[in-house]
């Protein structure tokens, strides 16, 4: 039938027939069909509405069929013949809630519509028929699932199998078999369909589980199909082998035990054994006439009580055990058996049979011989132990002790384990070990240890004595299992180490004091034992045995200086060490070490520890002290010479200065004397001696500065402060300056307004030098017409800090400033050989230190060509003014006539005696010479009673010195003797000099060179 058909046609065609119909427009070039006309009762299958089934349709009738079935469908019904009009098809339609449903398609050619065939076709829902067996199988303990043998894909699983899909969930459609039930990505190795096998297993490694499969070619649906049926067989595999390791553990155990298991028959006195036994032990199986035919095989002292074994068994007893040794068997030595009869009685209650076990204990017979040989050796072998116990710690009991001492014995009074070691704890010194050994000390803890696999311990105690001393004891427990009743022993001992402990303090106090640790080098094993380390966090894991070139090369990186590491390690490498010392005896090294307590200075001594060259013994010390002190040392010695250099360098330069200053004057006076001599004018000479005293002043002044210059550097100059009236010391520095000042046209300007303290406590001497050396400069170096400022202002502060301020200001020539730097510096002059600048070169030098010493603080400001100014600062205490009767006593007019005077001159240079002979003699004074000391003493003491006016004392004479000389006239037996006025007349002209001097009795002193004036006026005054 093949006629083209209208719609209308196709509708009344259909109209009259029953079922779910569909009409198809099939378009196989286009691969699609369109409905041309359906029954509406068909939506309840799909599960929609008639709109929705409109919509999912109108583009191509194959939507709402299973995607994996269009190919199928299509092909089914564009493939048939037209003319035949039966076309069978079993496949899925698409269902909105259940994903899709199965159907059954009988089709029929009705005719074309355009050229294309139209397809009556009758829709049959075949879940109808498979949902009842569905539910069925959802209740299954089997995971089934139904595939699809050419395609593999899942047409129908389970829920159990839903349930353990990959990934776990309801929705199957499109998916292949190995990917849902397995999980791969491929088909599966040893797939079971189209072959013979139906039963195989596997394990899924994803879930750890073992799964059964059993198989069954089926039809689903019209679909040649594999049903498989999917069981976890998990347990039942762990079950089978746990069950195989029990029979491995069981074959085992009865082979390792060596059992022979047989009867005997008590009537025939015969032993019948089973075929594998006597082919296991090469025994027959049977023996007639026991006991006495086996008696051979057994010790001759055990026979009867071999022979009585079996009288037991005849006699009834139900069970008898014994234990042989078996002299003559097969083994090399004898061999211990246990032998166990169970009886069986006959029905009248005579022994019938025994059934009989034999087993070898000979393993566990030397294991009793040999746990009761090591009992009986701690317990009573140790003879210089103090005390030994039997403990047993499975039953916490506290058996058999051994002491001479009652006071050890009664530790076992409590008679349990536990006990015994509270008794002990209760010893001891401190509570600290008490709590230590305590939980160390106890069955439960020792028998945890035992189980560990630590079965000795070793404990150094320290007991407290009712003397109030204290003993050290090394206690041991050493615990064995008894073999007999498997239970846990312990032989407990200790030893009196008192002086051990001794020994062991002063080593470690050595050690602390001296050393940082003591350790031994084993160079065959390669190890280092540290013996004594130092009580200090730093050396905590020094301690025990280390392998030595792995640990030292480990600990040495940590702690040496990077910069001498390597250089260090190959010294300390055992083939280094040993060449050395078997050369040498010794080997000393050092190294820095750096710690959390900064820089470490570390000495190593190796030496061999004795004759036999087996053992080194290493010994390392802190020498960081030391060693700083050494480098402390090398730094003063090269600070030294560098200072030494210095000095020399500065000696050469002050010493060519000295020598050029002293020259200039020195060249003045021997010139100007050599133009005396030759000159007949009387003017002349004089002129000439004028100079020549000049000359001499600078020269005095040149080497006053220079001793003084140096006193001071040498510190012996000391501050002599007084009480002074600063306005009268303020004047006294400005007449000779304003004097100089207005000679050259020089303003000077004076300002003491700031001052408010009249009396002070100051060095009169040392200011005056101060401030006439600055303003003396200034008045030097500043042209006529310029200004020079003397300002004084006082400040008033507590706490000793600077209260005087002087400044001294000129507008002179100024100082360069590459000059600057080096004023105070001695010989030091910016313009040396210029006209106006003769000095020493000192005075600054002078000035500087002299502040210095007084506490005080000097600065300067200068620029060329605009002037320079000093500022002084310096702390004069406030005075109490002194008492107007008190004092110093009025200065009188200048006295210088000796007439009357008779004196005596100790001076051992002639020139000197004379100078000074003819000065005194030119003021009317009578003179006797003596050329030392003690001759002297001798003219004063040969004298006539008050027969000298005074004494005029050199120091420095010969025989005896001037020091000698006052304190031996002082001490004759004169009544004028005492207050005879002794004049030191010396070069010694430092402040110390003058001291001794009066020290020595004298009543004053005068410097030479001689002022004339001065030495007059003294001898006056010290006559008055």
């Amino acid at each position: 039938m093949n006629r083209e058909l209208t719609l209308k046609e196709i509708e009344e065609l259909v109209a009259p027939l029953p079922g779910d119909f569909v009409v198809y427009l099939i378009k196989r070039d286009e691969r699609a069909m369109k409905i041309l006309h359906f029954k509406k009762n068909i939506l309840a299958s799909f599960g929609v509405s008639e709109a929705d089934f409109l919509k999912s349709t109108e583009a191509n009738a194959l939507d709402v069929v299973f995607p994996a079935d269009r190919q199928l469908v299509l092909d089914s019904l564009s493939c048939r013949d037209p003319q035949n009009s039966d076309i069978d098809c079993v496949f899925r339609l698409l269902h909105r809630k259940k994903g899709f449903f199965w159907v059954h398609a009988k089709s029929a050619l009705i005719g074309t519509m355009g050229g294309y065939p139209v397809l009556l076709t009758n829709y049959l829902n075949t879940d109808f028929e498979t949902e009842p067996y569905a539910g069925v199988l959802d209740h299954s303990n089997l995971r089934v699932a139904i595939i699809d043998r050419q395609t593999h894909e899942i047409l129908y699983a389970n829920r159990l199998a839903r349930e353990h899909a990959y990934p776990a969930c309801s929705c199957r459609e499109g998916r292949k078999c190995y990917e849902y039930i397995r999980g791969f990505d491929a088909p599966c190795r040893h797939c079971l369909m189209n072959t013979d096998q139906r039963v195989s297993e596997y394990r899924d490694e994803n879930r750890g589980r073992w799964m059964r499969v059993t198989t069954a070619n089926i039809n689903w649906c019209g679909r040649a199909a594999c049903a498989h049926y999917i069981e976890d067989v998990t347990e039942a595999r762990d079950a089978e082998a746990k069950l195989a390791e029990s029979q491995k553990k069981y074959q085992a155990a009865t082979e390792g035990a060596e059992l022979l298991v047989f009867e005997y028959d008590v009537r025939a006195r015969a032993i019948i054994c089973p075929s594998y036994a006597a082919a296991k032990f090469g025994i027959p199986r049977r023996i007639e006439n026991v006991p006495d035919s086996l008696l051979f095989q057994f010790d001759k002292k055990d026979h009867e009580r071999f022979r009585n074994f079996f009288r037991r068994v005849e006699a009834g007893e139900p069970r008898v055990c014994d234990d042989f040794w078996m002299v003559n068997t097969s083994e090399s030595s004898p061999v211990c058996m246990r032998f166990v009869y169970t009886t069986v009685m006959d029905g009248e209650g005579r022994p019938l049979k025994a059934y009989a076990l034999a087993r070898n204990i000979t393993a566990e017979k030397k294991d009793a011989e040999q746990y009761e040989a090591s009992l009986r050796k701690l317990l009573f072998s140790n003879r210089r132990s103090l005390g030994s116990f039997h403990l047993n710690l499975t039953q916490n009991s506290c058996g058999e002790g051994q002491s001479s001492s009652k006071l050890i014995l009664a530790l076992q009074k409590d008679g349990t384990a536990d006990g015994f070691f509270k008794a002990i704890a209760a010893m001891l010194a401190d509570r600290d070990s008490q709590q230590f050994f305590v939980q160390r000390m106890n069955c439960a803890a020792l028998l945890a240890d035992f189980r560990a696999g630590r079965t000795y311990h070793s404990l150094d105690l320290r007991f407290r004595l009712s003397s109030g001393g204290s003993l050290w004891v090394n206690g041991n427990v050493q615990m064995i299992e008894n073999p007999a009743s498997k239970d846990v022993e312990a032989v407990a001992y200790s030893y009196d180490i008192s002086d051990r402990k001794k020994e062991e303090a002063v080593i470690q106090k050595i050690t602390n004091d001296e050393y940082d640790f003591i350790a031994l080098i084993d160079p065959a094993a390669d190890e280092i034992e540290f013996r004594s380390v130092k009580d200090d966090q730093a050396f905590a894991r020094l301690r025990g045995k280390h392998g030595y070139s792995e640990f030292t090369r480990r600990v040495l990186k940590e702690v040496v200086a990077p910069e001498e590491l390597d250089s260090f390690l190959t010294s300390i490498r055992l083939e280094n060490l040993t060449a050395w010392l078997d050369e040498n005896g010794s080997y000393l090294l050092a190294c820095t070490t750096c710690g959390s307590t900064g820089l470490h200075r570390k000495q190593a001594r190796y030496s061999w520890l004795d004759e036999a060259h087996e053992k080194i013994l290493l010994i390392q010390t802190d020498v960081t002290q030391l060693y700083e002190q050494e480098q402390a040392h090398m730094h003063e010695v090269e600070t030294a010479l560098l200072e030494a250099e210095k000095a020399n360098e500065a000696k050469s330069s002050f010493m060519s200065s000295i020598s050029h200053d002293m020259r200039t004057p020195l060249n003045g006076i021997i010139g100007f004397t050599d133009l005396a001599l030759k000159t007949d004018s009387a003017a002349a000479v004089r002129d000439y001696l004028e100079k020549i005293r000049i000359s001499g002043g600078l020269l005095l002044g040149l080497i006053n500065d220079t001793l003084t210059l140096s006193k001071i550097d040498s510190g012996k100059l000391a501050i002599d402060c007084k009480t002074e009236d600063i306005f009268k010391l303020i004047n006294i520095i400005a007449v000779p300056i304003r004097a100089a000042a207005e000679a050259k046209g020089v303003r000077f300007v004076l300002d003491a307004s700031g001052v408010k303290c009249r009396w002070v406590r100051a060095d009169r001497k040392n200011i005056q030098k101060i401030f006439l050396n600055l303003l003396g400069n200034a008045v030097k170096f500043t042209p006529a017409g310029g200004t020079v400022q003397y300002v004084i202002r006082e400040v008033q502060n507590d706490g000793g800090e600077p209260n005087i301020f002087v400044t001294v200001r000129d507008d002179g020539i100024g100082i360069g400033d590459k000059f600057l730097p080096h004023i105070y510096e001695p010989f030091a002059q910016e313009r040396a050989g210029q006209p106006g600048s003769q000095g020493t070169g000192l005075g600054l030098a002078i000035v500087k230190r002299l502040i210095t010493l007084m506490g005080g603080t000097i600065k300067v400001k200068s620029q060329r060509g605009r002037g320079t100014e000093f500022t002084v600062s310096m702390r004069l205490e406030p005075a109490a003014a002194p008492d107007k009767h008190g004092g110093e006593a009025q200065t009188r007019g200048s006295r210088t006539d000796l007439s009357g005077a008779r004196l005596l001159i100790c001076e051992d240079n002639d020139l000197n005696m004379e100078i000074a002979r003819t000065l005194l003699e030119s003021a009317g004074a009578v003179v006797v010479c003596a050329v030392n000391g003690r001759e002297g003493l001798e003219k004063f003491a040969a004298s006539r009673l008050y027969g000298f006016s005074a004494i005029l004392m050199d120091i420095r004479m010969p025989v005896m010195n001037g020091l000698e000389a006052a304190a031996a006239i002082r001490a004759l037996p004169r009544i004028d003797a005492p207050t005879v006025p002794i004049i030191a007349m010396s070069a010694d002209a430092y402040d110390e000099d003058i001291r001794k001097c009066l020290a020595a009795g004298m009543n004053a002193h005068v410097a030479k060179p001689v002022n004339p004036k001065q030495l007059l006026e003294t001898i006056n005054a010290q006559r008055d």
